[in-house]
């Protein structure tokens, strides 16, 4: 990805969303240029946003616990959906399989702009 093209590029993390939903709601607005205003943020558009993008509203959607996808034959639709937690990726990873896929990210991604957003990302304490 060109550097120049930066700017048409929003980088946010899964952890971001956990911690600060609202935050990354706002600047996602902005970014798509649809920012939010007064008047909306006073009547909580961006609380309902967070409630109604939660991982507990969608997974109670009836798409997650239908029979199958019409795009992947003989799926059910419940694999399709994580648990939603950070670091539930230990529960399908090995150390090593993570590292590979950190050593192949970091040679993809290397120069975009999104390891160095993770950097200042990983390096909050979890709250």
């Amino acid at each position: 990805m060109s550097l120049k093209n930066s700017v048409k590029v929003l980088f946010m993390t899964y952890e971001e969303l956990q911690w600060e939903p609202s935050v990354l709601v706002r600047r996602l607005a902005d970014f798509l240029g649809y920012s939010i205003s007064a008047e909306e943020e006073d009547a909580g558009m961006v609380e309902a946003i967070v409630k109604l993008c939660s991982f507990q509203s969608l997974t109670s959607l009836e798409v997650h616990s239908s029979a199958s996808t019409k795009l992947i034959t003989r799926v059910e639709n419940k694999v399709l959906f994580r648990k939603g937690g950070v670091g539930d990726w230990k529960n399908d990873l090995s150390v090593e399989m993570a590292t590979q896929i950190d050593m192949i990210t970091e040679q993809k991604f290397q120069g975009s702009g999104l390891l160095e957003h993770n950097s200042r990302t990983f390096s909050k304490s979890i709250p």
